[in-house]
């Protein structure tokens, strides 16, 4: 049997059949190689799931811990970030899993009340009202520039005397 080239594939001219099928062999491996490959390297967070680094901080209001309230981070595209605030005033932002901080880049802050709606008698005592200005992300001149791979901590500090 006499083996030739021809093309990018080798034939064996007694059996073309043969020649083929040795042919397509590498290439069904080199095939399912590829989508291993790809299942692997793609194990990180899903397409949808835009790149977050955490953020953690703490909120005062007029130099004391604010004890109670959401941060919340909201983005151009994509889900927004969001933490309860503690009763020491620290928190800690999720987009999409518990703790996985906000979108990578320069991003408006806001900080909410929790409704009363939500509090038990016993903690109605720890609800502090927030200045309206805070509360919205065009008048609360509060911002966050998160940082792959940073310690992105954030202090934020509200004052209940109106700005000039």
């Amino acid at each position: 049997m006499a083996i030739r080239r021809s093309g990018h594939a080798y034939c064996l001219a007694a059996c073309p059949r043969t020649a083929v099928g040795m042919a397509r062999k590498p290439m069904a491996v080199v095939t399912c190689s590829m989508f291993i490959l790809a299942a692997v390297v793609g194990c990180g967070r899903p397409a949808y799931q835009l790149e977050t680094a955490p953020v953690h901080g703490k909120v005062t209001l007029d130099g004391e811990p604010l004890p109670s309230g959401y941060v919340v981070v909201p983005t151009m595209r994509g889900r927004m970030a969001s933490g309860a605030i503690q009763p020491d005033g620290t928190f800690v932002l999720t987009t999409y899993d518990e703790g996985d901080g906000a979108q990578v880049g320069r991003h408006p802050v806001i900080v909410n009340e929790v409704p009363p709606d939500e509090f038990s008698n016993a903690e109605a005592a720890r609800r502090v009202p927030i200045p309206r200005r805070y509360t919205s992300a065009g008048t609360s001149g509060l911002e966050v520039d998160v940082k792959p791979g940073d310690d992105n901590y954030l202090l934020l500090e509200l004052t209940t005397e109106e700005r000039q």
